[in-house]
């Protein structure tokens, strides 16, 4: 009796067990996924042509060539002024009404995750007869990843094409306005926001104007091809990819919202084991029904 009661014991624990093991989640005994893009390679492509455009900002431009200041601007180097065109609409066109630099040189990554593209030549403001100069010159354009950027620059109050010292002027947002495929880069209408060396380098030793960090300038633009490498797919806003033209076309209803997934066999399996627990104690309480009643022992007369 003692072994069967034993077997039934066991039977009970090892279905236990199994019925614990089996409802246990999934997810507890999967392998973890690589990161996106682990082990991957980075190239440095080199910059094979580029042209900035930037017009540094309207209100300044404005300003100088108005009658209060009664001054204007020249350019050196490789910097030359881009004559204001229309659109149908009479809106200054996109790229135009500013300075452009070209002949940029440098290295970047595939990624856009480092490197630097580098213009020379510059722009001399002058205005109030001489008493106010500035110079801004050989800028540049810092990467630290697809969405952001630095633009260098040399801000003083020298004379045309005398160098300064070249600060982080501003951060660039480059966030849904860079294009990058093959050997192809492009941004349109980056965000243009002054650091706080910038601010003070605009300001001048002087304090000669009121350039606080953060001050939105106009906003700038790049064209370069690369050599040496395939820079990582990028798509602008404004520019989308094949795919995304081929949804556009399609309309496409909005899909319902998906009910949970039952996990069905985990609780069929779990049921037959509680199933087998039911048995399993039914038959121990049946054996001890049987053998429950003892009869009294017998008495010699």
């Amino acid at each position: 009796m003692r072994n069967k009661r034993r077997r039934i014991a066991a039977i009970v624990g090892t279905a236990a067990v199994i019925g614990s093991a089996l409802l246990m989640p999934v997810s507890a005994s999967a392998a973890p996924a690589l990161a996106e893009g682990e082990g991957e390679t980075v190239s440095a492509c080199q910059v094979e042509t580029a042209t900035l455009n930037w017009g540094l900002k309207q209100s300044f431009r404005q300003y100088i060539t108005g009658a209060i200041a009664g001054g204007g601007w020249e350019v050196y180097g490789d910097a030359t002024y881009v004559t204001p065109s229309l659109t149908e609409t009479g809106a200054v066109e996109d790229g135009t009404d500013l300075f452009q630099w070209s002949s940029g040189t440098g290295e970047v990554a595939s990624t856009l995750e480092t490197g630097t593209i580098a213009f020379a030549g510059g722009v001399h403001f002058s205005g109030h007869d001489g008493g106010l100069e500035l110079n801004i010159a050989n800028p540049a354009i810092e990467f630290e990843g697809p969405d952001t950027g630095y633009l260098l620059l040399e801000v003083s109050e020298a004379p045309a094409g005398e160098a300064g010292t070249q600060v982080r002027a501003a951060k660039l947002d480059l966030a849904e306005n860079a294009a990058a495929s093959g050997q192809e880069l492009s941004i349109m209408r980056a965000t243009v926001r002054l650091t706080a060396e910038g601010a003070a380098a605009f300001n001048g030793d002087t304090d000669r104007g009121t350039y606080v960090a953060g001050e939105e300038m106009d906003p700038l633009y790049v064209q370069a091809t690369v050599t040496g490498c395939e820079l990582g797919e990028i798509v602008a806003v404004d520019q989308p990819s094949d795919s995304a033209e081929d949804t556009a076309a399609t309309p496409i209803s909005a899909a319902p919202e998906a009910e949970p997934a039952v996990p069905w066999v985990p609780i069929i399996i779990g049921g037959v084991a509680l199933i087998v627990i039911g048995i399993a104690a039914g038959m121990l309480i049946a054996g001890r029904g049987k053998g429950g009643a003892t009869p009294p022992p017998r008495t010699q007369d």
